[in-house]
């Protein structure tokens, strides 16, 4: 077997998605961090302008919340990531736009092009976000806007095909 760090074992299904309305949040949601009010945040997708977009969701909001063309974007409709026993997670540091072994796809740009699932401590606040490869930076959103950083964590799977 083959791995790096402890990471990839064998055979893994891919991540497990989960359609959500409002509030809802399924088992075994996988958690992005505690935010500064002590609520679980989780990773959360949805589909905008034919980009599926990987943020943050806090269930006490009823959305997930998406970084767009410089603003942030918010759907009461999207998916939440779930583990499973053949899907776990993890966060490595990262920058640069960088791809480790087993990163997590959390969608697709409007071209095709991948989408990695990112996160960052932004104002006392851990924030989900997207890692755009070609821009080699972490996007986030908060507070109405999208914000960028250069040194972030990716969403990585412990166990992977090889």
């Amino acid at each position: 077997m083959y791995g790096l760090a402890g990471y990839g074992r064998t055979l893994m299904k891919h991540p497990n998605w989960v359609l959500c309305y409002g509030g809802d949040i399924p088992d075994r949601a996988f958690p992005a961090g505690i935010s500064e009010d002590g609520e679980a945040v989780l990773v959360g997708r949805f589909i905008i302008e034919d980009a599926l977009t990987p943020g943050k969701v806090k269930a006490s909001q009823g959305k997930c919340y998406v970084p767009f063309g410089g603003d942030e974007k918010d759907s009461e409709e999207y998916e939440i990531l779930v583990e499973t026993d053949d899907a776990s997670f993890d966060w490595l540091p990262n920058s640069g736009g960088n791809v480790p072994v087993g990163a997590v796809i959390g969608g697709y740009k409007a071209d095709g092009n991948k989408i990695y699932i990112g996160r960052t401590y932004h104002e006392g606040k851990i924030i989900v976000g997207k890692v755009n490869v070609e821009q080699g930076c972490l996007y986030i959103a908060d507070s109405g806007a999208e914000h960028r950083y250069d040194d972030y964590e990716i969403l990585v799977c412990k166990t992977i095909d090889l």
